[in-house]
């Protein structure tokens, strides 16, 4: 008996519009005028130029501001993820997210998408290289495919056998590796998750 297809996502920038708000908070913080097309970084002091620990530290207060409990979806994912959910049946989401904002995020989850995901699993290893790779719970899982947007993830994945569906943004220009598939959007998720299933995968 074959395995069921399965699937997972990244949560921030990939189904929720995380960074521009974030900058937005940055800018009003510190004074700068950093805009959408200028993140060249997954790594936020990078772009902001200020000490790593800084930034984590602003990222953890917009963390509790009002606009981060309201985040945006991402462009057609809303309408996808309930598509692609009916037909497969529930997902998880593998996010980087402090694990101090576990229930937190599990409850915004919830709330949002309360039909089509089945568990939130905290990977933190963006932010500390000694936490837990979304490649370690990908093959725990036994994930087929997983949406992301963030290139190191895409790698570590992607060389366990995990397809990858990088979502095209200004901080992943200029790479390909083997098995990351660059995507425009959710649309063009849903067609070739569609397709992957079709095939037999």
């Amino acid at each position: 008996m074959n395995r069921k297809f399965s699937f997972a996502s990244d949560l921030d920038n990939s189904i929720l519009d995380f960074d521009r708000p974030y900058f937005e908070f940055c800018n009003k913080r510190l004074g700068t005028n950093i805009k959408y097309n200028e993140i060249f970084s997954a790594n936020y002091w990078e772009i902001l130029n200020i000490p790593k620990e800084e930034a984590i530290h602003l990222v953890h207060e917009f963390q509790e501001t009002k606009e981060f409990s309201n985040l945006n979806f991402i462009d057609g994912a809303k309408e996808n993820i309930s598509l692609l959910s009916e037909r497969y049946g529930k997902f998880p989401i593998l996010t980087s997210r402090d694990n101090k904002f576990e229930l937190k995020t599990k409850r915004h989850i919830e709330r949002i998408l309360p039909l089509s995901i089945s568990d939130v699993y905290h990977c933190d290893q963006h932010f500390d290289q000694n936490g837990r790779s979304k490649a370690h719970i990908c093959d725990q899982l036994g994930i087929d495919v997983l949406i992301e947007d963030n290139v190191n993830h895409s790698i570590q994945c992607a060389d366990i056998g995990v397809r990858v569906l990088l979502l095209d943004r200004p901080w992943n220009q200029n790479f390909s590796y083997s098995n990351v598939v660059r995507v425009r959007d959710w649309y063009e998720i849903k067609d070739i998750l569609l397709r992957e299933n079709k095939n037999g995968r």
